[in-house]
């Protein structure tokens, strides 16, 4: 296990890997160490990641083989930005994660069926459920564009043989199309989301 790997044990007990010989140990609380150019620079151990049984190992305690990585070195380093307070807090509050509630969770579930139903759908797709967006190339822009057009709201329409359909939108500008049919599917999505209770 790396330097400054931090482990939470099931009592709750916090501590940061410093030690790797006769077993995986380090010191309790969060610390972060410079690579030694020596071993002796780094603190003796004051747990060992071993069976209880053990006892102690060098008066370090053995806690058990039961743990959490809760934050590896290597992820600090990828964000330097962070340091002193704002780095402390962040450890802290990478150890201490607060569950979310029940509704948060729902919130989170919907919002990915969501995408991914956004994900799985085609123009067809949206074709079938009222709104229709295309991708024409323009000769006078010299690129692709994108117009969409939707089914009228059960308020606009007048009657029976009012079928009409009504602009919705047209987004131009694109050098390859498909970039613009990205931009076709958002636009149908968007527009659905927008109408899809009121068709």
């Amino acid at each position: 296990m790396k330097l400054n790997t931090i482990i939470k044990l099931p009592d709750g007990r916090v501590g940061t890997i410093c030690y790797n010989y006769n077993g995986i140990g380090g010191i309790w609380g969060i610390h972060h160490f410079e690579i030694p150019e020596n071993d002796d620079e780094l603190p003796a151990p004051e747990f060992i990641l071993r069976d209880k049984n053990f006892g102690t190992i060098m008066g370090a305690e053995c806690v058990g083989e039961d743990y959490e990585v809760v934050l590896m070195d290597s992820l600090l380093k990828t964000n330097p930005v962070l340091k002193g307070e704002d780095a402390d807090r962040f450890i802290e509050n990478m150890v201490n994660v607060k569950p979310i509630s029940k509704e948060e969770m729902e919130a989170i579930e919907s919002s990915y069926q969501a995408i991914k139903a956004m994900e799985s759908r085609t123009l067809y797709d949206y074709d079938k459920l009222g709104v229709c967006a295309y991708i024409y190339y323009s000769i006078t822009t010299g690129g692709f564009a994108v117009e969409c057009y939707r089914k009228k709201t059960k308020e606009e329409i007048k009657g029976d043989w009012d079928k009409e359909w009504v602009w919705a939108g047209h987004i131009k500008g694109f050098d390859i199309r498909p970039e613009a049919e990205s931009h076709a599917l958002k636009l149908a999505e968007s527009v659905y989301n927008e109408f899809k209770d009121k068709f």
